[in-house]
């Protein structure tokens, strides 16, 4: 997820982040999953404040150093 500088700090991830859950839901997942980098703090915050738990890397991300990757179950 990348939003515009313009648009940081106005809540637009954490508001998409809402929609997808909820349309995730809707669709009967049970949790989700997601990567981000090292790099990227603010993804890394948002994630963890959003409930996503830090879990090993999986498919592609296995193995990469600078890969975090997060798991949310849908209750």
């Amino acid at each position: 997820m990348f939003v515009q500088p313009a648009w940081r700090r106005r809540g637009v991830a954490r508001q998409l982040l809402a929609a997808l859950e909820a349309q995730a839901r809707k669709l009967g997942y049970v949790a989700l999953r997601l990567e981000t980098a090292l790099g990227q703090p603010e993804a890394i915050c948002l994630y963890r404040s959003a409930g996503y738990v830090d879990i090993p890397p999986f498919g592609e991300y296995m193995g990469n150093a600078v890969s975090v990757c997060f798991e949310k179950r849908l209750t």
